[in-house]
């Protein structure tokens, strides 16, 4: 998903501008899209622990990072980007998107309401 909305506002820059946007040109997003996406991963978590939702956290930012280097690298094949240009592009997408997934992870843990705990009755004296 997130990948995705990087994918369309790339081709938009494509279009009107002729460049592909840099991380900075587009900072509001790189920070709004991997909260959001942390956010789904906890709400999509169900019962799962505090590690385990962090860990789907992780997996979503690095994933979303790589997918979106992928498809940059589709939409530059005719403006020649080295491998290292390549590389350093996605290490850093990784990083920080790694980063503001698991934020978003622990922001919505923090706002989520405190489940109701039911009251266990034993009739064994």
């Amino acid at each position: 998903m997130g990948a995705g909305l990087f994918g369309l506002m790339d081709l938009d820059y494509l279009k009107n501008l002729g460049h592909l946007p840099g991380l900075k040109e587009i900072w509001p997003l790189v920070i709004l899209i991997p909260l959001i996406c942390g956010a789904v991963v906890t709400l999509g978590a169900g019962g799962a622990t505090l590690a385990k939702r962090v860990i789907g956290g992780v997996a979503c930012g690095a994933s979303m990072g790589v997918l979106y280097t992928a498809v940059s690298a589709a939409l530059a094949i005719e403006n020649a980007i080295t491998t290292d240009a390549l590389a350093t592009g996605c290490m850093w997408r990784i990083f920080v998107f790694t980063i503001l997934s698991v934020v978003g992870v622990l922001l919505t843990e923090l706002n989520l309401p405190e489940p109701k705990v039911t009251e266990v009755r034993s009739d064994l004296k």
